[in-house]
């Protein structure tokens, strides 16, 4: 049996692989084609770690958000008469918040996206910073 034909694939990883092609029996090395199809797959592998790391994030810094936001009124209080659930009474007691009041959101946006980012950079494969990044844009 001879080999007519020798193909070389190169992988963007250095995965060198060749595949053995004679003209006569169309002999394949199935090996070495499993290895080759085994480093491209990695490479979709990388793709859907990266995209999950990004909805892992998002869900994680929404989380961090929604619980300081949620505790923020046990901790300081609204001002009295005030009813943060309707809109009318919040236009007419507009004036007596403070800046303490306001402390709570700005802490619950700052870590929700911290928390996000960091998750989000822990579980991506590659370009670890580039997935963070998108997590901050996505809290902007």
């Amino acid at each position: 049996m001879g080999r007519d034909s020798v193909t070389s694939l190169d992988d963007k990883r250095g995965v060198r692989c060749f595949i053995l092609v004679p003209i006569e029996d169309f002999f394949v090395d199935l090996g070495l084609l499993t290895a080759c199809l085994s480093a491209k797959l990695g490479r979709v592998s990388v793709m859907l770690k990266n995209i999950l790391a990004v909805f892992v994030g998002i869900i994680a810094g929404s989380a961090v958000n929604m619980g300081l936001i949620t505790i923020g009124p046990m901790v300081i209080p609204p001002p009295e008469g005030v009813d943060v659930t309707d809109l009318e009474s919040m236009k007419a007691g507009a004036h007596l918040f403070e800046a303490r009041h306001f402390l709570f959101p700005l802490l619950a946006h700052a870590a929700g996206t911290l928390v996000g980012a960091c998750v989000a950079y822990w579980v991506a494969a590659t370009h670890k910073s580039c997935v963070a990044l998108v997590i901050g844009v996505f809290f902007l």
